[in-house]
């Protein structure tokens, strides 16, 4: 079965763990470097891309252009991680969009491309499970 995974301050050890298996998933709320990330896409994980995306200061904008929208999910991480404009207000699902818009603005890649793959990513992953 996929998993995701929420690794936090813990990056190297949960990723020295998941490569022992071939697993397919998610990294949930993604917040690593660069050199994670791909290590992390070489072994068929998604990179879950929420609200932090859209600060100031992330560089999660700048991994995401290097590994790709086919490697990335879009999620809001609620009732936190809420995206700007709205950073400060409990988040919630429908803010989901303004993840979406942004990365439509900062890779210059329509919104209706940014959604279909993003959501294309997730059926990939979830829809295919033999049970």
């Amino acid at each position: 079965l996929p998993v995701v995974i929420h690794s936090r301050d813990a990056e190297e050890d949960t990723f020295n763990i998941l490569k022992r298996y071939h697993l397919k998933g998610i990294i949930h709320s993604f917040s690593g470097d660069i050199q994670l990330a791909k290590k992390y896409v070489d072994l068929g994980y998604k990179l879950g891309i929420n609200g932090i995306v859209t600060f100031k200061n992330s560089n999660i904008k700048d991994i995401v252009k290097e590994v790709g929208i086919n490697n990335i999910v879009l999620e809001t991480d609620s009732p936190y991680l809420t995206p700007v404009p709205l950073r400060g207000q409990k988040n919630f699902p429908g803010n989901i969009i303004n993840i979406a818009i942004f990365l439509s603005d900062y890779l210059n890649i329509p919104m209706q491309a940014i959604s279909k793959k993003t959501n294309n990513n997730v059926k990939n992953i979830f829809t295919k499970i033999n049970i």
